[in-house]
């Protein structure tokens, strides 16, 4: 897993607890603006790239300090 609390929030929270393979959905998703139906490589994939890299933010004292 990748520790991303180094990351500013906004990305932190958008990430946090996803995989790799998540982001590739969403990011296919938002390019073809839901124009591609997930078929089932599709989604062994996002599976497999989860598998990969998890992004897992740890707690540190000061995060509501930062915007």
């Amino acid at each position: 897993s990748m520790d991303v609390s180094h990351f500013p929030k906004f990305i932190r929270d958008r990430i946090k607890d996803k995989g790799l393979g998540d982001l590739v959905k969403e990011s296919i998703e938002l390019l073809t603006m839901g124009g591609v139906t997930p078929c089932g490589s599709c989604k062994k994939r996002q599976e497999v790239l989860n598998d990969l890299l998890r992004f897992k933010a740890e707690i540190r004292k000061n995060d509501d300090e930062e915007e």
